[in-house]
């Protein structure tokens, strides 16, 4: 599935270089949003005719407990994804086929680094492999999941309003063979959860701003025909928990290969950022897409780094990522990986409560014939007692004693039993159950141990 995400990303105005020579990618804004409608509107139907989406497995993800890949076009095999081109997945908490909207996984990023290792060595000029966050699925104004444009991904948003949806978007990676470019998108506060509009542009970098960085052949710092590891850290904290206290003040990615290094501190500072908080904090799901077109829609990514090839054939070939990890791992479930989960009092305290309902039930079968004649004396019992205080004038009756009133079956005592001493006696007296039946408990509480509960 190729990523609509082309559609419409008119770039602002270039801000001057700053100190360090990084500046806004280039290109005219106008050109750039006129190129990308051109290309979604001739993608878009051929894209409403692909299959529903298909769960492709489990991924296999350092520091969350399980990660399915939901969409098509890419094949899963333990920790290594590969993707071709025109293709789009989520990262969802079941691994169940179609787009549930409670599905997606979101990942509080904020204080950790997402890392993976990258070989774009068959992507060429004029592609797109996309890695990046969402708040997906889009929320209408009660917070309820909404539908866009896109039947094949009927839950979608972004910063460009591709699928006729807007939320904030994290370019953690658009990259092919020759560039590399990292960008966040924040939108604007509505006063309700749905967007109205974003930062189309975003603030991001681009390695093609720093010479022989980023490339194929060994002159780069990173050499693109072999695989790299690449790193982004969401400097900022959670908070704690309440509104207003956590905060997002540094983005930068750091890509290895080989002892070499490379950093990108992104030019977004914190007050850029930290409009983008509160969805970074409560969670945003991972979207992987690998698309492209032609020279001219593309070279908002790599126009001075390529010439006029196109995103086809032999230029167009597989992507793969692989050891996907999260940092510092989470403690939670699933469906949220942020979740603090419990801890070992938690842990001990369901532990026990399972234990004790399991014994309970044990008890109650094994006890059932006693129980329920229990149940049918006490029964007769209340029928006589309120016949017999029907018959009085008021109060409770001299005939009723409590202390000899027989409530529980005496029958159902076994005398021969061995004596517990003086407290089961003293037990046995008042409830009617036998010293032989309290001398079982302590063996169903072995037998129910050992069976695992």
């Amino acid at each position: 599935r190729v990523r609509p995400h082309a559609c419409g990303r008119a770039r602002r105005s270039a801000p001057p270089c700053s100190a360090n020579g990084w500046r806004e990618m280039a290109g005219s804004s106008g050109s750039r949003a006129m190129a990308r409608t051109r290309l979604a509107s001739s993608l878009l139907p051929l894209l409403a005719m692909r299959a529903a989406a298909t769960c492709q497995g489990e991924l296999a993800m350092g520091g969350v407990t399980k990660a399915y890949v939901t969409g098509d076009g890419v094949a899963i095999s333990g920790g290594k994804m590969v993707v071709s081109h025109n293709s789009g997945i989520s990262i969802t908490a079941s691994c169940v086929d179609g787009w549930d909207p409670n599905g997606f996984m979101h990942f509080p990023m904020l204080g950790r680094t997402l890392t993976y290792t990258a070989d774009l060595s068959k992507v060429g000029c004029g592609c797109n492999l996309a890695v990046y966050l969402i708040s997906e699925p889009a929320l209408d104004v009660t917070g309820k999941p909404t539908t866009g444009t896109c039947s094949y991904s009927p839950y979608y948003c972004d910063a460009n309003m591709v699928c006729g949806q807007w939320c904030p978007e994290l370019d953690i990676m658009e990259a092919n063979r020759m560039t590399l470019q990292a960008t966040p998108h924040k939108c604007d506060v509505s006063g309700s959860p749905m967007f109205n509009s974003c930062d189309r542009s975003g603030l991001g970098r681009n390695t093609k701003e720093v010479a022989n960085s980023f490339g194929v052949g060994a002159e780069h710092t990173i050499d693109t025909s072999l695989p790299f590891e690449v790193s982004t850290t969401f400097g900022g904290t959670n908070g704690s928990g309440a509104p207003g206290t956590a905060t997002f003040t540094s983005m930068k990615t750091t890509m290895r290969q080989a002892g070499r290094e490379l950093v990108l501190d992104n030019q977004a500072g914190a007050p850029y950022l930290q409009g983008m908080v509160d969805d970074m904090s409560k969670g945003m799901s991972i979207r992987v897409t690998y698309w492209g077109h032609d020279a001219g829609t593309m070279k908002w990514l790599d126009g001075s780094m390529c010439g006029e090839q196109v995103c086809s054939g032999a230029d167009a070939g597989e992507a793969i990522l692989s050891d996907f990890r999260i940092d510092p791992p989470y403690a939670g479930s699933p469906c949220s990986p942020g979740g603090s989960g419990p801890n070992i009092g938690e842990k001990l305290f369901y532990l026990l409560l399972v234990g004790g309902c399991c014994l309970l039930g044990y008890l109650a079968y094994t006890h059932r014939a006693y129980l329920l004649a229990l149940l049918h004396h006490s029964l007769e019992r209340y029928k006589a007692y309120s016949a017999e205080v029907d018959t009085q004038s008021g109060g409770v009756p001299n005939a009723y004693q409590p202390s000899n009133s027989g409530w529980f079956p005496q029958q159902m005592m076994e005398a021969q039993a061995p004596s517990l001493g003086p407290t089961g006696n003293w037990i046995a007296d008042r409830s009617g159950w036998g010293a032989a039946q309290l001398a079982r408990v302590p063996k169903l509480i072995g037998e129910v141990c050992a069976r695992g509960a």
